[in-house]
């Protein structure tokens, strides 16, 4: 399964984003400053970019079979994904 993790630089994203890979998934994580996320993986791609560029939000959807949104409040960030 491909996973797409936005909110994985936080403690509860990396958790998620930890497990998810154990669990043998696919992960791609969607971060802002991507030095923030302090795993490295064959599994898992990091794309950067923040929640009002579309483009690069599609992309970090494309293919994937379940999305995850641990940014906290709903935003137009929030918007951006679910459009995506």
């Amino acid at each position: 399964m491909k996973i797409a993790i936005f909110g994985a630089s936080g403690r509860t994203g990396h958790l998620v984003m930890e497990m998810s890979l154990q669990g043998g998934h696919d992960v791609v994580v969607f971060a802002r400053r991507p030095d923030n996320i302090r795993l490295s993986h064959e599994r898992l791609t990091v794309i950067e970019g923040t929640v009002a560029d579309r483009e690069r939000i599609e992309r970090a959807v494309e293919g994937a079979d379940v999305v995850i949104e641990l940014m906290g409040a709903v935003s137009e960030g929030t918007v951006n994904i679910i459009a995506a």
